[in-house]
């Protein structure tokens, strides 16, 4: 964590445990994290509940996360 600019900064890898769902939501906050399915798959989860497949085996992904 750089707290001089308020970020998370990464080098590297990140692991993700995988889970069957997302954790109990809150409100301006989503969630990224790893189905159990198979293959697994990246989820974002957003605030109300909502889950979305970012990627999956199969599938390209281009992604930029913004944490404010």
């Amino acid at each position: 964590w750089d707290e001089s600019a308020d970020e998370l900064v990464l080098a590297g890898t990140m692991k993700i445990k995988e889970q069957s769902a997302a954790d109990s939501d809150t409100a301006a906050y989503g969630q990224l994290w790893v189905k159990t399915a198979t293959p697994n798959t990246l989820m974002f989860t957003d605030d109300t509940g909502t889950d979305q497949t970012l990627a999956s085996i199969g599938k390209s992904i281009a992604l930029s996360i913004v944490f404010n």
